[in-house]
């Protein structure tokens, strides 16, 4: 049996598309998930699922323009979902700490023991 090179590049390349793709849709709705979070404590409007995503979509987009797109993705938060600014500030803030939180304790939940361990002896 010969393998096609060509086959197999084609496949090796389509799973990374695959995987891109996949990667970028969950990121998506893990950041509207967390917004919708952040507009609840901040007492934001219009907290559906879809108008968060939208905004997170629309956040993404304006990320691209370095300074500038910050500012702007503020104004959507604030427009879209009836907030003040500081209200948008403090949600993106929110949506932007948590997950930075949960991956600190899932690193120190796990490394913490190795490290007192190598630290102090058995």
């Amino acid at each position: 049996m010969v393998l096609d090179p060509f086959a197999i590049l084609s496949f090796i390349l389509a799973n990374i598309v695959l995987f891109i793709a996949v990667f970028f849709i969950l990121a998506l709705v893990l950041g509207a998930l967390f917004l919708m979070l952040g507009l609840r404590v901040v007492n934001g409007q219009n907290r559906g699922f879809g108008a968060v995503f939208v905004t997170v979509l629309i956040g993404v987009i304006l990320s691209l323009i370095p300074c500038l797109g910050c500012i702007l993705y503020w104004y959507i938060i604030k427009t879209r979902h009836q907030t003040g600014w500081g209200g948008a500030i403090g949600a993106w803030l929110i949506a932007g700490l948590i997950p930075i939180l949960i991956v600190v304790a899932v690193v120190l939940v796990i490394f913490l023991p190795t490290v007192l361990l190598l630290l102090f002896g058995p």
